[in-house]
């Protein structure tokens, strides 16, 4: 009888330490699931940001690039044809129609 008793109390320790491993790998695993979804979960932060920043940059540019096209667009329109070749006439006439017909175009 106590042969049997010390096997079934060797049994029931070892069937502990075996829950309490299985408890052990489980926390382990549940764990890095929580790590991994938090990590994933700041990727697509770190993602999102990065293309408002893009967005951002490019609305910058466009300002930039509409600035020196208003620019170049002044230049032509004021500029004093009276010593221009009839061609070259020509060509800076065609440009102010194109500037002009775009500012209709676009309302101003």
């Amino acid at each position: 009888m106590k042969e049997s008793q010390r096997k079934k109390v060797a049994h029931d320790a070892r069937f502990d330490d075996i829950v309490a491993n299985q408890t052990k790998i489980f926390e382990m695993l549940a764990s890095m699931f929580s790590q991994s979804i938090e990590r994933d979960e700041q990727k697509a932060i770190d993602r999102e940001m990065k293309a408002k920043n893009r967005e951002v940059q490019l609305q910058k540019l466009a300002m930039m690039n509409g600035r020196e096209q208003r620019s170049e667009d002044n230049k032509i329109m004021s500029m004093d044809m009276s010593n221009l070749t009839p061609m070259q006439k020509s060509y800076y006439e065609d440009l102010q129609r194109q500037i002009v017909a775009q500012n209709i175009d676009n309302g101003f």
